[in-house]
């Protein structure tokens, strides 16, 4: 081989390592859509343990476990696979919550738990982030 050969030969092998590189090294894609999702259930004690469909909403510094009876996700069958997995993909049975001054409020009330509620949001999955839209007490 010549030298101008090898010389070739090593440009597109580092070419193609630096690409490889760059393709690793970038943060994936997570700016996807937020999912409107509707929640109903129950706001639990603080220490009470509330099994499987639980998740921990994290509202201000405080932990508010929220026991999930029904998941509405009205886009998720055109993303292909029941709601249920929407929770799933966060990971941790946690997500952050942000909403209106009202409902903020209402949500760092001590009467809260034990009170039935149903909850409609935009579901930033990747983010674990909950921007509550509606927040209504069931009786």
């Amino acid at each position: 081989m010549k030298g101008s050969s090898k010389a070739g030969i090593i440009m597109v092998a580092l070419f193609g390592l630096s690409c490889t590189l760059g393709m690793l090294l970038s943060p994936p894609d997570v700016s996807a859509d937020p999912l409107i999702i509707m929640l109903t259930g129950q706001f639990l004690a603080p220490k009470e343990k509330g099994g499987a469909n639980t998740y921990f909403f994290y509202v201000r510094g405080k932990n508010l476990p929220f026991r999930v009876d029904e998941l509405e996700v009205p886009e998720e069958p055109v993303r292909g696979g029941p709601g249920w997995t929407v929770l799933d993909d966060l990971g941790a049975p946690r997500m952050r919550v942000i909403g209106g001054k009202e409902d903020i409020a209402r949500l760092l009330q001590d009467s809260i738990s034990g009170k039935k509620f149903r909850i409609k949001g935009d579901l930033h999955v990747f983010d674990g982030l909950l921007a509550i839209e509606s927040l209504e007490e069931l009786k």
